[in-house]
């Protein structure tokens, strides 16, 4: 997959509709090099984060400490933990936007919620703690939710 990633971007030819193109920094290079469209997820998009994702799995299994038990919490519940996800990342956006000086209205865009299409945002740096709340937050109700889905084996509670 990341071989792939690299001769399809390399070529410009498919995968992606944001050609890129060389910079004179070596970073800047680097950097739109790997910028794909997230958003419809676009096949190279899929191949330079699943291909990592592949390499780095076994390690991860492996993890038999504190760690790998954070982490194994969140993947015996992945729908749980994605749906919740969406709605806390959603509602800090809100707050925050709301915090910053943002009106109401910036975030309800013909009936629907969060317009893609903000004109404001924070740093990067911002960002990842924003993201790392989330996951710290979402820790014990996706605990509790694992503890729910092995003590009663339903059926239904397998697509949660």
């Amino acid at each position: 997959a990341i071989c792939l990633f690299i001769a399809l971007r390399y070529s410009n030819l498919y995968g992606d509709h944001y050609h890129w193109h060389a910079h004179k920094s070596l970073i800047n290079t680097i950097k739109e090099f790997v910028k794909c469209e997230k958003y419809p997820p676009s096949l190279l998009y899929l191949l330079m984060t699943i291909g990592p994702a592949i390499l780095i799995m076994p390690a991860l299994e492996e993890m038999k400490n504190s760690m790998g038990n954070f982490f194994s919490t969140y993947g015996k519940v992945p729908m749980f933990y994605y749906i919740l996800h969406i709605y806390l990342i959603h509602s800090i956006a809100l707050i925050s936007g709301l915090i910053v000086g943002e009106p109401i209205s910036t975030f309800v865009k013909n009936g629907a919620l969060f317009d893609p299409n903000l004109k404001w945002g924070f740093s990067l740096a911002i960002t990842y703690w924003y993201w790392i709340g989330a996951v710290l937050i979402l820790y014990y109700p996706c605990k509790w939710f694992a503890g729910i889905k092995a003590r009663y084996n339903k059926w239904w509670l397998r697509y949660l």
